[in-house]
């Protein structure tokens, strides 16, 4: 398996740009696959993806900023 065979969501909101599968995200940044290999697939604007992003971010106590990554 490649980074690239791992897709990584995200939407952007409030000029911020929110990861929707984090744990996919952490598994890349863990052994230091550099962003610019990952697979990331912009779902701006697709209503699924859109609820899936304010669910996880009304559960986690987050706004549009979301949170620092390491």
């Amino acid at each position: 398996m490649t980074p690239k065979d791992v897709p990584i969501d995200v939407i952007v909101r409030d000029g911020n740009t929110l990861i929707l599968n984090t744990r996919s995200s952490q598994a890349l940044t863990r052994p230091g696959i550099p962003r610019e290999a990952w697979n990331v697939i912009d779902r701006t604007g697709q209503a699924a993806f859109e609820e899936r992003l304010t669910g996880q971010l009304t559960r986690n106590g987050l706004t549009s900023f979301g949170t620092d990554l390491p």
